[in-house]
């Protein structure tokens, strides 16, 4: 994509008042047609963890967002995700625990009761199943979470479209792309299947560090904004002090010309500075002697997930959650590391974040690579 592109970050906080006046100047700023068309509002439903735990989109985010879409007369709203691995059931009691059902009624949709089967331009999946109403709206808003992620780097505006698949669909493309690569062309072919008109990231609370649920949550006070969701995401990862190429769904999908990723072709309106002191995951080799080893041996040092027993409550969902099945119970959570492909869905589903990352010697291989 040769052309500009346009990123908007406000200060804002949670209350209807600054929020309806900045979600307003974003449906201002990334014009497109809202009077009695369908609109699909996609906020990031990970897991039913509460607001403020920085792991799912605000619901008052999600509430102005709403709010604005009613004043423009949108012919129908609709509010919904796929969170989990597994299960089709999970999306009401995911929307109840994060407070968007609340602030979605009578808008929110269970996005798992009209599957579609798509044909997908990527060599490790040539179809997917996905929600319908992805597929059907008119317009897509997605309201991804500003969060750092063990896998990708970051979970933004790109990586939000992973919530289009339903079920068993997000376990089985981990394990066919078993790679960090691999796994960054999969979301980015997801994505595309229908790119979004307008993403509004939460950044009023951030997460960094382990994301994406980590406990190292931190106050940032800005919404993100533009119709480009690659160049929010080359932003929004220059703000947490990230390299270009060590976000590789912002890599792969600039290299199929489907955004602008190159911040000399991006016009910033808003403050824009790197986060001071921001944590990135251990995974991207960062901070510690150690890592710096790692990056200079080729991998002689790699993360891996470990559970902390003093913390785990046994609830079995990382065991059930994991795409390759490499944990079982004994009473607490075993790993394989011959069967983990470090993909870290372990680390999201983990309701009480019992399952950490440790740096592991590995002089001979690349487990699960």
């Amino acid at each position: 994509m040769s052309g500009r592109a346009r990123v908007l970050i406000r200060p804002a906080e949670y209350d209807d008042k600054t929020l309806d006046r900045v979600v307003e100047e974003i449906f201002d700023s990334f014009a497109c047609k809202i009077d009695g068309q369908k609109v699909l509002v996609k906020p990031n439903m990970l897991s039913g963890r509460p607001p403020e735990r920085a792991v799912t989109t605000h619901p008052s985010v999600v509430a102005a967002v709403v709010r604005a879409l009613e004043r423009r007369r949108a012919g129908e709203i609709m509010v919904g995700d796929n969170p989990g691995m597994r299960h089709y059931g999970d999306s009401s009691e995911v929307a109840a625990a994060t407070g968007i059902l609340d602030v979605a009624r009578p808008y929110f949709r269970n996005l798992g009761q009209s599957p579609r089967r798509i044909r997908m331009h990527n060599p490790y999946a040539g179809e997917v199943v996905i929600s319908g109403e992805v597929l059907e709206c008119d317009v897509l808003v997605t309201l991804p979470k500003f969060k750092t992620h063990s896998l990708t780097a970051l979970t933004c505006a790109v990586k939000n479209s992973y919530g289009f698949l339903l079920g068993a669909e997000k376990a089985r493309l981990h394990r066919v792309a078993r790679s960090a690569e691999a796994f960054a062309g999969v979301v980015v072919a997801v994505w595309a299947l229908r790119r979004p008109d307008v993403a509004i990231v939460d950044a009023v609370s951030a997460m960094q560090g382990n994301g994406p649920s980590s406990r190292d949550i931190f106050h940032y006070g800005r919404l993100l904004a533009s119709d480009d969701s690659v160049a929010l995401d080359a932003v929004a990862g220059a703000l947490m002090g990230l390299r270009p190429d060590e976000v590789k769904t912002t890599v792969e999908a600039a290299r199929r010309g489907l955004g602008q990723a190159d911040l000399d072709k991006i016009d910033i309106d808003g403050p824009f500075k790197a986060i001071e002191g921001f944590k990135l995951p251990m995974t991207m080799g960062r901070g510690r002697f150690a890592q710096i080893v790692s990056g200079l041996a080729g991998g002689l040092f790699i993360s891996r997930p470990r559970p902390d027993i003093n913390e785990c409550v046994r609830c079995k969902l990382c065991m059930e959650h994991c795409p390759t099945s490499a944990i079982r119970m004994d009473p607490y959570p075993v790993i394989s590391h011959k069967k983990c492909i470090r993909c870290y869905c372990c680390l999201e589903f983990c309701p009480v974040e019992a399952m950490k990352l440790s740096r592991r010697v590995s002089l001979f291989r690349k487990i699960g690579r």
